[in-house]
């Protein structure tokens, strides 16, 4: 069977004893769908919108490959690559529900087993046994997982992958031998992901391309409302990207994304509205060799607001050389003196407390005056515009140098993200951002909580 028939043809009938193969079994890929299918290419890379089906047309892909291998008599394997191993595994699950489904192979693929394996890494790992001796692997975006295999590639989410860049350098070499094929899928970001693309844009690039927004996705069958999506997003910027595959982020952000992903860093934590959750011995999801490191001190700065934004205390953990977040206390609409109640009690579970500052801009410097008396060791920060500048410098410097680190957080990382720098008429610099549901509020908490660590004041206000 060739994989055009398998794709588009429409599935059979098939016995009453297998009702759950046939519920999975209706299979109708939209034309962008049978595009990927169909491709051919060794070299592929598709900028894709959002929820438009990337993973359904990666699992019918790979399920014709093996067919089409294990039609012939010989055997493949597919190594599965996303951000997280999460991610990756239920990738791997769409793999394995489509190759179940797919009517024309079902005596073949009825057989596929599941097994779970623990690598080198001491990662949990899915892989998939088929029949006729293919195989799928799942590994996490961890440059280390993808070496040591020989085969296939398919790459989900580059660009919201960390250490992009290492991970393709070492998942390239996979796919070197023979006809193996390497593909990349993701929505567009800036950095590597970008790179790679304008690249394979050249008339001598190896590469084959492929472009569907949300518009052309829906002409094409996939049954979803742009208006009403565009309407309910009600962000420009995340539209334009996300939906529409515009490369807009270096452009007007002041945190391009690969800068935020690259920080993103396992020992992190983030929590919840809480103390216990946000701080303390039970909050610190932290690998062994970070346990084992001492915490010289814990510092934190707090975006103060009540009513229209959000109040929001972030902490950092200096172990070594790093500065590792340690939790981030979001406070919507609650009255001040249950703010300072919340991060009293936080900042006085951290380990070795150092410094607080605290946005002393308007409201903030009656709370900055109590939260002196109250908590001590406090700095109230005036935010006018050159101090905006400085903070964010110092947080873009140091991001650049890998010495903070993030938790894997979209919250956090859209709030980074929004940040833009424009100039005003007079000359002036102006930092502006908002994301869904805060105006970067965790972005200014930051800020504050790196001036902490880099400043030696204490009591006083600060402005510029």
């Amino acid at each position: 069977m060739s994989k055009r028939t398998a794709v588009s043809g429409q599935p059979s009938a098939v016995g009453q004893a297998d009702t759950e193969v046939a519920r999975a079994s209706v299979i109708v890929p939209y034309a962008y769908q049978r595009r990927m299918a169909a491709n051919q290419a060794r070299y592929a890379m598709y900028k894709w919108s959002r929820q438009i089906g990337k993973s359904l047309g990666c699992a019918i892909a790979v399920n014709l490959d093996i067919l089409e291998a294990e039609a012939s008599g010989k055997r493949t394997l597919w190594t599965l690559i996303s951000r997280s191993l999460a991610q990756a595994r239920e990738l791997a699950r769409k793999v394995r529900d489509v190759g179940r489904a797919v009517m024309a192979g079902r005596k073949i693929l009825r057989g596929i087993t599941e097994s779970e394996s623990r690598d080198d890494l001491g990662e949990t790992q899915l892989e998939l046994t088929y029949p006729g001796g293919s195989r799928v692997i799942v590994v996490s975006g961890n440059p280390d997982a993808a070496a040591g295999y020989t085969g296939n590639v398919w790459w989900d989410e580059v660009g919201l992958t960390k250490r992009a860049r290492e991970l393709f350098g070492t998942a390239f070499p996979v796919a070197s031998r023979g006809a193996y094929r390497f593909i990349m899928t993701s929505t567009p970001r800036a950095g590597f992901w970008k790179q790679r693309w304008d690249k394979a844009q050249a008339p001598s690039s190896a590469w084959s391309t492929d472009c569907v927004t949300i518009h052309e996705a829906i002409a094409q069958g996939c049954p979803m409302d742009g208006a009403a999506l565009r309407l309910a997003l009600g962000d420009d910027l995340r539209w334009r990207q996300d939906y529409l595959c515009e490369d807009v982020d270096d452009d007007i952000c002041w945190l391009p994304w690969e800068l935020i992903v690259n920080v993103t860093d396992a020992r992190c934590t983030i929590g919840a509205a809480g103390p216990v959750a946000a701080m303390g011995p039970g909050a610190a999801k932290r690998d062994a060799a970070a346990a084992a490191e001492e915490t010289t001190a814990t510092y934190a700065g707090w975006d103060v607001a009540r009513w229209h934004d959000l109040s929001v205390l972030y902490l950092l953990e200096r172990v070594g050389g790093l500065l590792l977040t340690r939790g981030v206390v979001v406070m919507q609409r609650m009255p001040f003196e249950q703010q300072i109640a919340m991060v009293s009690a936080v900042v006085g579970a951290a380990p070795k407390f150092a410094r607080l500052c605290i946005d002393a801009t308007g409201m903030g410097e009656m709370v900055a005056e109590q939260a002196q008396r109250r908590i001590g060791r406090v700095e109230g920060v005036k935010i006018t515009g050159p101090v905006k500048e400085v903070l964010a410098g110092d947080l873009r410097r140091m991001l650049e140098d890998r010495t903070v680190r993030l938790p894997d957080d979209d919250a956090l990382r859209a709030d980074l993200h929004s940040v833009h720098r424009t100039t005003t008429a007079a000359g002036n610099p102006r930092f502006e951002g908002e994301a869904e549901g805060s105006h970067a509020d965790r972005f200014w908490a930051l800020t504050l909580a790196v001036h902490a660590a880099l400043t030696r004041k204490q009591g006083a206000i600060w402005w510029a």
